[in-house]
């Protein structure tokens, strides 16, 4: 038996137990670390990566069975969201900015030790091989934070691209973790797990320790709340991630009285969170994903990001030539976009969004993420992919919606 310390009376963790999702989940201990505590916090899982129709992928927590207080603990407090689902390649050597500056949209070479950007792989015809984070986390070593399932193709399509440079690619899926921190109070969680972030702008990283462990830690907003993403190692994994949730405010099983109420009010009312409450949230900030909203099929251009993932003033990487003709000639085919609806209802992700003009429909995009927005007092919104044209703010949809159709307009990304 295992005690992984969450709150006072503390979840015990029987590595002999079975998982509730047993049959479902193969290798699921090892693509989840932590999914035997989580289930006995409550937590209800979903697949990311798995085949169609298939519980084969990495399990993740849906929800704590609290959804609307772990969507306010990321607007209001603090939400610790474990995501089994991500990875990191160390680049090193000496050749390692200057070689990884040459082969991804974003600048490399330009970052500073302490400063991270999103970049792209693309391939010969310019379309999205990879999409990652890089952070610059000494003179040489660069950390690059991706998909696990794309953690292979980055480093083989890589290595065939390396000739005489000093650079050096090591797969840490089995020994780093991710965990963010999504709220206005993470950085006070974090000072009370023993580092110091006030002051943290957005894409900046930092070697930190929590719990007198070094882990490395960048800040995005991605969920349009102060937003930490903490990497750790994953042998410390279950002491700091109940350390977190402790610390967050959050226990397990705790008696609703009186007494817990003044806690709660003295400390970070915060919780874990799971990825509904932050798929919610990452849409209202106008957020898109990797693989739901844009995917191999997409060019830098049809992300809705583009001056995010792309510096336009580096020298050639992969794919650049296409990428650079369209910036100064034209402009693609289709773009990602967002929607706002004016029902309650939820527009079906994967639906097609239809332009109806002199009495005909016509398909002119298609859904790619939705959600009912908290901020808009329930009303539902997403992101669609759309043909150029008909992307411009004000153009009048429809949408499925459950058992009707539903009128949309394009916006902006995001309502915030």
């Amino acid at each position: 038996m295992e005690d992984v310390g969450i709150g006072n009376g503390s979840i015990i963790l029987d590595m002999n137990e079975n998982h509730e999702n047993g049959g479902m989940l193969g290798g699921a201990d090892e693509a989840n670390p932590l999914m035997r505590v989580q289930e006995q916090m409550g937590g209800m899982f979903i697949a990311w990566g798995g085949e169609e129709g298939e519980f084969t992928g990495t399990p993740l927590v849906e929800s704590f069975d609290e959804y609307y207080a772990e969507y306010a603990a990321i607007r209001q407090r603090v939400g610790v969201l474990h995501l089994p689902q991500k990875a990191v390649v160390k680049v090193k050597g000496s050749d390692a900015s200057d070689f990884l500056h040459r082969m991804i949209t974003n600048d490399v070479n330009g970052l500073k030790v302490g400063e991270s950007n999103h970049a792209l792989l693309l391939n010969l015809k310019g379309r999205i091989d990879v999409d990652m984070i890089v952070l610059k986390v000494s003179d040489d070593a660069i950390w690059v934070e991706m998909d696990q399932h794309n953690v292979g193709q980055f480093i083989t399509s890589l290595e065939k691209m390396v000739f005489v440079e000093d650079v050096v690619f090591e797969d840490c899926s089995g020994e780093l973790d991710h965990v963010a921190l999504h709220g206005p109070a993470s950085v006070k969680l974090v000072e009370k797990l023993g580092s110091d972030l006030s002051g943290i702008e957005e894409w900046a990283n930092r070697e930190i320790e929590i719990c007198g462990t070094k882990c490395v830690v960048y800040r995005r907003d991605d969920a349009g709340s102060l937003g930490l993403h903490v990497f750790l190692p994953r042998r410390e994994l279950a002491m700091i991630y109940g350390e977190m949730v402790r610390a967050s405010g959050w226990e397990a099983g705790a008696e609703v009285d009186a007494e817990w109420a003044e806690k709660r009010r003295e400390g970070l009312r915060g919780r874990p969170i799971g990825w509904m409450a932050y798929n919610t949230a990452r849409i209202e900030a106008g957020t898109p994903i990797w693989m739901i909203d844009y995917a191999t099929d997409s060019l830098p251009a049809e992300t809705g990001i583009l001056d995010e993932v792309v510096s336009f003033t580096k020298g050639c990487y992969l794919g650049q030539e296409i990428v650079a003709r369209m910036h100064s000639r034209g402009h693609p085919k289709r773009v990602l976009v967002g929607v706002k609806f004016e029902t309650e209802k939820i527009a079906v992700a994967g639906s097609g969004v239809i332009v109806e003009k002199d009495g005909k429909e016509d398909v002119v995009g298609g859904l790619t993420s939705s959600t009912a927005s908290p901020l808009l007092g329930g009303k539902s919104i997403g992101l669609a992919v759309m043909k150029w044209g008909k992307h411009r703010k004000g153009v009048k949809v429809k949408v499925a919606a459950e058992d009707v159709v539903v009128d949309g307009e394009v916006g902006k990304l995001g309502v915030m």
